[in-house]
């Protein structure tokens, strides 16, 4: 039958994505449409995960050196939070931009809801049980972090929407940003930057989005979103810059990318940032060309893998971090210690985000979106039906 051969094709595609290391499908008049994996890509978002999370342990991690360097690259790892925003940007962009029209958006909205919602809801329950584990050893709630009344919003991830609050799965914030930009502004981008078809004017626009996210970042009102908003179209318009200039030999800016990026350390403000952007900008840009000895460093089998888990990583750090944070303090400060510590929390958080995505990420993924191609299905067929009986009808009225 066509449709259980629609369904077939479609699961197959999809599961294949998963494993790449980030969901590539999207549904056209029943028809999976595919675009290839960027290997490279995958990997650097490994790279990425693990600076936010020994941004997350420098506590951890100043007990144990007083290398003023390596401190500053771990207290700067909130940046490759911007990273992921423009990442993202660029490889929903390239998966979907030569078939997406509106009328297919809320299954573009289901299929990132079923990458997003499941690893999320699970580290969101962790957090719940240890909250109470913990109000019941204490008899007494665990502070604002654990807020009842925010847990609803969190739930929906809505609560960044509005909201600057970093509480329960802290890392999280940027997955309502994520949530965000998938229904709202990925329609715009996929309408309105397709028509851009001049290079200057996407040069243009990728300076001017840079600039207006490092001036907007603080505007009040919104939450969370201004860290998102720029750098989620620039992600956009870089992928279409990329599609005019084809095989334009680009690859050489990733590694100029990584030289801007490295000498911004050490410096603050509004200019910096401006150029640490525009350094992501240049690395993602000379990522997707596949070529060059980056890219061969960031292609590499084990690097991939860690970016297929990469989303897990991001979320699951948290929660591994406070469970195996408890009662810390009351056992021997030794050196000794304190580095089997984190080495049990960087492991951990490992082993935590590969079970997660071999158990919880790919199968509910893969599930949520067949059931969305049921549904639609189902209504195809429902629709079909509909048309058939009233032609049927307008027949008989003419006989």
């Amino acid at each position: 039958m066509p449709v259980r051969s629609n369904q077939r094709a479609f699961l197959e595609s999809e599961l294949s994505s998963l494993k790449e290391g980030f969901s590539s499908i999207a549904v056209v008049k029943g028809k999976p449409a595919r675009q290839a994996q960027i290997r490279s890509l995958t990997g650097v978002r490994f790279i990425a995960a693990v600076w936010v999370v020994l941004f997350h342990f420098r506590e951890e991690i100043a007990r144990l050196t007083k290398n003023q360097a390596l401190m500053g690259v771990v207290e700067d790892g909130h940046h490759a939070v911007p990273f992921f925003f423009i990442l993202s940007g660029f490889i929903l962009s390239h998966t979907y931009f030569t078939h997406y029209s509106l009328r297919d958006h809320g299954a573009f909205v289901l299929a990132r809801f079923a990458r997003l919602w499941p690893v999320h809801l699970i580290t969101l329950l962790a957090l719940v049980v240890y909250a109470l584990v913990i109000y019941w050893g204490r008899g007494r709630p665990i502070g604002d972090n654990f807020a009842p009344s925010a847990l609803l919003p969190e739930l929906l991830m809505l609560r960044c929407w509005s909201s600057t609050l970093l509480i329960w799965n802290y890392p999280a914030w940027s997955i309502h940003a994520e949530w965000f930009a998938y229904i709202f502004l990925f329609p715009l981008c996929a309408i309105l930057l397709r028509k851009v078809r001049q290079v200057p004017v996407l040069l243009s626009l990728l300076g001017g989005l840079a600039v207006s996210h490092t001036a907007f970042l603080e505007t009040s009102g919104l939450g969370k979103l201004p860290e998102i908003i720029f750098l989620f179209v620039a992600g956009s318009a870089l992928l279409q810059l990329r599609t005019l200039l084809g095989q334009w030999p680009g690859e050489r800016s990733g590694e100029a990318g990584a030289f801007l990026f490295l000498i911004t350390f050490g410096f603050e403000g509004q200019l910096a940032l401006t150029i640490r952007v525009l350094s992501f900008m240049m690395i993602i840009f000379g990522l997707s060309y596949e070529r060059g000895p980056l890219n061969s460093i960031l292609s590499s089998p084990l690097l991939v893998y860690g970016g297929a888990i990469s989303y897990s990583i991001y979320m699951c750090h948290a929660v591994v971090h406070k469970v195996l944070s408890v009662g810390f303090n009351m056992l021997p400060q030794t050196y000794s210690f304190q580095i089997a510590h984190l080495a049990m929390l960087l492991i951990g958080t490992v082993l935590v985000a590969s079970v997660l995505y071999r158990f919880l990420e790919v199968p509910s993924a893969r599930a949520i979106r067949v059931w969305g191609t049921q549904q639609k299905n189902a209504r195809h067929l429902r629709n079909r039906a509909g048309e058939t009986v009233e032609l049927h009808e307008r027949d008989k009225l003419v006989s």
